[in-house]
């Protein structure tokens, strides 16, 4: 079994699923659960997928490496640089998933100079303690992306656009333009029972110096019970090497490969976010200063999912109230669908160009 493939989240997977059944009083049958463990099985000594780009590190903050994918073709007139900020929990591979399915390298094709901001080495060095020393690693990239006046256009995925928000509200010249993919910001929005989870989790954090991906993912799975059942009965009738295979063990593996995240940081976002809603009420104090997205000048895209179950509509949409130059699309797809999935070729991505490269 490759390394990343941790059995015990799959085990949670089994055992919700399970509990999900008796708690309705619905019934599977053998045949049923046979196939959703043959699913398992399969996914567990799936051949160990070997697509690994190489990136060019350019700069580094706190440990935190910015890594550079320069365009394909150069196009005249297209906007040169976008710096991706990624989600804290999960690693930046989700950008950059297989050969023949990758945001990073659509992007490059279409003529444009990428720029990802990958945690895990400072996470893993413990160098990022607190939401300031993430704060900082990304006005650091910045600042060093516009060191000869080229404008940086911000892009964030999840909690990677929180961060984004937060520093363009208190840098008004630190970005050319904002894109919010799947960026959760009222985390006391209804119908949101992930942020009601994390919040009613608080005294029940792990006691250690460091919170694994493996304490996040129940929360994640409980968002969606039946989910791993009817994703593993699925994947039991892929072929092997076929690119739905491939792309549903390349997800699996991103989703439980996480690095850990300081345990400082872990309740700073807890308390900050979940429980006292400071990024909404204008209360979250960045490098000093209390900031509102009001404040925001530049021109905002959204990307807001209407089926995402972790960053709900009414929870991403919150920001986008909140700021005066605005364009918003509803993808028709859950939250990680954005960036694996076939529609976002035709729905999202396509759509965000356009957008950007009329931000001159």
């Amino acid at each position: 079994m490759p390394s990343q493939r941790n059995k015990h989240i799959l085990d949670t997977y089994l055992g919700l699923t399970l509990s999900t059944l008796s708690s309705d009083n619905r019934q599977l049958d053998q045949e049923s659960i046979e196939k959703m463990l043959r699913g398992i099985k399969k996914y567990l000594d799936y051949a160990e997928l070997s697509f690994t780009r190489k990136y060019k590190t350019c700069f580094e903050c706190r440990n935190a490496k910015l890594l550079q994918a320069e365009a394909k073709t150069k196009v005249t007139g297209k906007v040169q640089q976008i710096l991706i900020i990624p989600s804290l929990i999960n690693g930046m591979e989700i950008l950059d998933l297989l050969q023949d399915h990758s945001f990073v390298s659509w992007l490059t094709g279409q003529g444009f100079d990428v720029y990802i901001l990958d945690w895990h080495p400072a996470l893993k060095a413990k160098s990022i303690c607190s939401l300031f020393d993430a704060l900082d690693a990304v006005r650091e990239c910045a600042q060093y992306l516009s060191r000869d006046q080229k404008p940086v256009h911000g892009f964030g995925y999840c909690m990677g656009g929180t961060l984004l928000a937060g520093l363009a509200a208190r840098y008004k010249n630190l970005f050319k333009s904002l894109t919010f993919l799947a960026s959760p910001w009222n985390f006391h929005a209804k119908n949101d029972p992930l942020s009601a989870s994390l919040k009613a989790s608080i005294p029940l954090k792990p006691w250690s110096e460091t919170t694994s991906v493996h304490w996040i993912q129940p929360f994640f799975a409980a968002l969606d019970p039946l989910g791993a059942y009817n994703k593993f009965t699925a994947f039991s009738d892929m072929d092997e090497g076929c690119f739905e295979a491939d792309r549903f063990v390349a997800v699996e593996d991103w989703l439980n490969s996480g690095q850990n995240l300081p345990m400082s940081l872990t309740e700073e976002i807890l308390d900050s976010w979940y429980l006292k809603n400071k990024p909404f009420t204008g209360e979250w104090i960045v490098s000093g200063k209390k900031i509102s997205a009001t404040e925001i000048e530049c021109p905002s895209f959204f990307v807001t999912p209407v089926k995402d179950k972790i960053v709900p509509l009414e929870t991403a949409s919150a920001l986008e109230r909140q700021i005066k130059n605005t364009e918003q699309i509803t993808p028709d797809c859950g939250h990680i669908a954005t960036l694996v999935s076939q529609k976002s070729y035709i729905d999202i991505w396509p759509v965000y160009c356009d957008w950007l490269t009329n931000q001159q």
